[in-house]
């Protein structure tokens, strides 16, 4: 809850165009240190609906 928090009083304080990109960027970055670091294993909907979200 507290990451949250900090992050989204974060994005607060960018302009617009710097905290959309950096939104944009969030589920990326989460999705890919769940893979590499943790190894987690992605679902065929869940490779599906990233190959669909670009």
């Amino acid at each position: 809850m507290l990451a949250f928090c900090l992050y989204t009083s974060g994005l607060k304080n960018l302009d617009n165009r710097k905290a959309s990109i950096l939104a944009s960027v969030e589920p990326v970055a989460a999705t890919l240190i769940g893979v590499i670091l943790y190894k987690e294993t992605l679902s065929a909907g869940e490779i599906f609906g990233i190959l669909i979200w670009n």
